[in-house]
């Protein structure tokens, strides 16, 4: 399952265009290898919201009721991801 993740985190890297300023001039293996790094430096929490938003794409509301947390954290959790690692890609 983590090797999924990792593709899933690449693709969603490549969407959100987070990948010109830290990857661009690296090879597959280079961007693999940086965001196992990045999903073994997140909390065990955060790699599970990683599997439930983008792996399984549940819907926000669907992510709510297992982690017992609001839909508006759901967004908030995503956004500093997001942020999180932009920071860490560079």
């Amino acid at each position: 399952m983590r090797n999924a993740m990792v593709n899933v985190l690449i693709g969603i890297l490549s969407l959100l265009m987070l990948t010109t300023a830290g990857f661009s001039q690296k090879s597959g293996a280079e961007i693999e290898k940086k965001v196992k790094n990045i999903i073994e430096s997140l909390s065990s929490k955060d790699q599970l919201f990683i599997e439930l938003y983008y792996y399984k794409e549940l819907k926000p509301e669907e992510i709510a009721n297992i982690l017992k947390i609001s839909v508006n954290t759901v967004y908030s959790i995503k956004s500093r991801l997001i942020n999180h690692i932009h920071l860490l890609q560079g």
